[in-house]
């Protein structure tokens, strides 16, 4: 398994798009905290913006 660190600015659910779309990214591990609506309460916010534009699957791990 290759594990790659990436450091970008801008807005961040942008920024993991287009780094997913440019390396070609099968799977993306994200954790989860947010609380900002129903469904970012239970993914978190910049998860919430990237799951239906992210071209890879997507692992969410949230904190107890």
């Amino acid at each position: 398994i290759d594990i790659h660190s990436h450091h970008r600015s801008g807005r961040c659910y942008q920024q993991i798009i287009d780094t997913s779309k440019e390396l070609n990214v099968d799977l993306l591990v994200m954790g989860t905290k947010g609380h900002s609506s129903l469904m970012a309460g239970l993914l978190g916010g910049t998860t919430e913006r990237i799951l239906n534009p992210l071209p890879c699957s997507l692992l969410s791990v949230g904190t107890p």
